[in-house]
Formats: structure tokens, sequence, C-alpha cells
């Protein structure tokens, strides 16, 4: 299987670029070929998420929005045919909606985005109050 990993940073800054530093060599071990979209690459100094090589051996690729431009990483990432994007707490909406108009997309929620509308966990208005509904179905 083809799987697109999409990402906010190719750089290991947090919890789910570090999440798919270990996920990459296991996916590859299981024997499918993964590459990477990212938004950014940076901070330069901080070491990048394992990217390893495909089953013919090849480098993995990594194609990121800030570099490239939105619409030559998107050409790319169509190009190479993936079976299904994996997203990952992206910040740009647009890009998570064309990427799942590339394939289907499973996108793993690192953070609240997606899952509280304020991304704060909380009532702001008149005062500061915890949200008392617990995440899931309605």
């Amino acid at each position: 299987m083809r799987i697109a990993l999409a990402t906010l940073n190719a750089r290991l800054v947090g919890g789910a670029e570090t999440y798919l530093d270990l996920l990459v060599p296991l996916l590859q071990e299981a024997g499918h070929d993964t590459t990477l979209i990212c938004e950014t690459d940076a901070p330069a100094e901080r070491r990048r998420i394992t990217l390893g090589h495909d089953t013919s051996g090849q480098d993995t690729p990594l194609w990121c929005v800030d570099d490239l431009g939105l619409e030559r990483a998107l050409k790319e990432l169509t190009r190479w045919r993936p079976d299904v994007i994996y997203s990952q707490s992206l910040s740009d909406a647009d890009l998570e909606s064309r990427l799942a108009a590339i394939a289907p997309a499973v996108c793993f929620v690192h953070a609240y985005h997606g899952t509280c509308i304020s991304g704060g966990k909380t009532f702001k208005y008149p005062v500061p109050l915890s949200g008392a509904r617990t995440c899931g179905a309605l």
C-alpha cells in the first residue's frame, strides 16, 4: 500500500512528528511505501522525521508546501498516486481538503483541532467555563 503522511512540520518539534518518526519505519517494515507532505520544514537545527526508503530502495519523497508551493507539492503527491492519506494535525484547512480529493484520507487529531470549535476546550463568554460534553458521537 502507498501511504502518504501529511503533517504540519517535517522536523521533530512535537508529539505528532515524534509519532510519525516512530511510525514510518514500522510501516516500511510491514511492506508499505510511504511519503511525507508537510506545510513547513523548519527549524533546520531540529532533526527531520525519519523517512527511510520505499520497497524498491528509493529514498522516501518529501514535499514541503513552504518550499515548493501548494500547487507543485500537490501535483507531486498526485503523481506519486497514494492509496490513502494519513493526515496529522495540519493547520491549513485548504490543504487538508485538497489532500482528501487526491485519495481517501484519515485524520489523526493530536490536539483539540477538529474536536473543539474554539480549540480551547472552554466556553469563553461570559466567563471561561469548561465544556461538560464528552468527546464522541452525539
